[in-house]
């Protein structure tokens, strides 16, 4: 394929809570005329709570519970349906959610690892009504679960974007000359 084909490869998106899978999805997705799903308004979606409640009422160990199946599911779904997927942040903490990413690079299906600086998160995060998972402040707790996640997401990637201060239009950009 060219830079210039509009059907480029449909990745799976990975990366810290904050990266921009979501709304870098979304936009691939329109951009190359293909269906877009997202993990964590699937989990909502079936469960019918939203994350943060999930998380305050049950905790993180019940979220990941439910987030497995779902995981897996949706990979196995969208990997033949040539789906843009975006996963939640915690993905690559499932063993069988890396074998699973591990195996569709192997079939050629690419795996876009989202990253954005500290300080670009701690602005995204702040603004939104993503779940906080310690009580530590949130520039320590996302340093803490990127050192822990940082190899997670390195071994399970195929490719690398920098999404800090860059437009969801130039990432959507990259991404299409990347897999194209």
């Amino acid at each position: 394929m060219n830079s210039l084909d509009p059907h480029p490869r449909r990745p799976v998106l990975i990366g810290m809570r904050g990266s921009g899978k979501t709304a870098v999805g979304r936009a691939l997705a329109a951009a190359c005329g293909a269906s877009f799903r997202d993990a964590d308004a699937e989990l909502e979606r079936r469960s019918g709570r939203r994350i943060v409640e999930v998380f305050a009422t049950e905790g993180e160990a019940a979220f990941r519970a439910l987030e497995l199946p779902v995981l897996l599911q949706l990979l196995e779904e969208t990997e033949t349906a040539g789906t843009v997927l975006a996963t939640g942040g915690g993905a690559v903490l499932h063993p069988a959610v890396r074998e699973q990413l591990r195996a569709q690079t192997h079939r050629g299906r690419p795996v876009v690892w989202l990253t954005a600086s500290l300080a670009t998160l701690v602005a995204r995060i702040a603004a939104s009504e993503r779940p906080r998972l310690t009580d530590k402040p949130l520039a320590q707790e996302l340093a803490t679960l990127f050192a822990e996640r940082e190899p997670l997401y390195a071994a399970c990637a195929t490719h690398s974007v920098e999404t800090s201060e860059r437009s969801v239009d130039d990432v959507v950009a990259e991404l299409r000359r990347l897999l194209g």
